[in-house]
C-alpha cells in the first residue's frame, strides 16, 4: 500500500476466496476492502447499515457493481482503513495529528482481514437464505389455509 495525499484508485488485489469475489484497493489517502454477492442472493440490494458484518470500521460501503474497480453482476459491500486509529497521508499536515502512532495497513494485512471476514460473511449469507426460505414457507402456507377456508 503506498500511501498519497492525491485520490487515485489503484487495484492492489482481487480475486475470489471461498466464492466470494473480492477486491482490495488504495484511493491514495487509505486502503478499501470490497466483497461481492450475486444480484438474487438475499443481501443483494441491502443498504450496509442493515448489514450485520464484522469488518474493520464497520461496513461504510453498499451498491451494485458498475465498472473497472466492482465489476457489475454483483453486490458490493465495502469497507474502509481510513478511521481514527488508520494512518492517513491527507492528515499529516494537521496540526494535532500524529502519524506515528496510526496504523499503515499493508495489502497483505487486509488480505489476511478478508479472509476472516469471509466466514462471518457466508455464515450471515446462509442465515439469510434461511430466513428468506422460512418466509416462503409461512407464505405458501398462508396461502394453502385460504383455500382450504
Amino acid at each position: 500500500m503506498v500511501y498519497t495525499a492525491e485520490r487515485e484508485t489503484i487495484i492492489l488485489d482481487s480475486g475470489t476466496m471461498e466464492g466470494a469475489p473480492y477486491f482490495i484497493v488504495s484511493i491514495g489517502i487509505h486502503p478499501c476492502a470490497y466483497l461481492g454477492v450475486p444480484f438474487d442472493h438475499p443481501l443483494a440490494g441491502m443498504d450496509y447499515d442493515n448489514v450485520p458484518l464484522g469488518v474493520h470500521g464497520g461496513l461504510t460501503f453498499s451498491q451494485f457493481g458498475e465498472g473497472k474497480y466492482l465489476p457489475s453482476g454483483f453486490y458490493w459491500f465495502g469497507w474502509d482503513y481510513g478511521h481514527c486509529d488508520d494512518y492517513a497521508e491527507y492528515r499529516k499536515n494537521f496540526p494535532t495529528y500524529n502519524g506515528e502512532k496510526r496504523k499503515k495497513w499493508t495489502t497483505a494485512e487486509i488480505k489476511k482481514e478478508i479472509e476472516g471476514v469471509i466466514y462471518d460473511f457466508k455464515r450471515l449469507m446462509t442465515l439469510s437464505e434461511k430466513i428468506v426460505a422460512k418466509d416462503r414457507l409461512k407464505v405458501i402456507k398462508q396461502k394453502e389455509d385460504l383455500c382450504l377456508s
